[in-house]
């Protein structure tokens, strides 16, 4: 599951206009995951708790347990101590 499919499913189910608004309540909370994201790459418990938040904010609810599970494992991949740059050069939606 990627954050663009499960923001597309939540956007059909819930409309857009909700969706926006749940996500600009979050805007404090989205900043603080982007900025461990952005900031801390190598902290790969950080950086799991972090996408996690974040999908738990659009999606408005808990996770299933294999959201989680997947979000966990793409951690793994997105998180990395700086050694293997070509990292930089995927799409975000590739390591998620």
């Amino acid at each position: 599951v990627s954050f663009k499919d499960m923001l597309e499913k939540e956007i059909r189910i819930e409309g857009f206009s909700t969706v926006m608004r749940r996500l600009d309540k979050k805007g404090p909370e989205i900043d603080t995951a982007l900025e461990v994201l952005l900031y801390e790459p190598s902290e790969e418990e950080k950086v799991a708790l972090a996408l996690i938040q974040l999908a738990v904010i659009i999606k408005g609810r808990s996770l299933s347990m294999q959201e989680s599970l997947e979000i966990t494992e793409a951690s793994e991949a997105f998180s990395h101590d700086g050694e293997d740059d070509d990292l930089d050069d995927k799409p975000i939606e590739q390591l998620i």
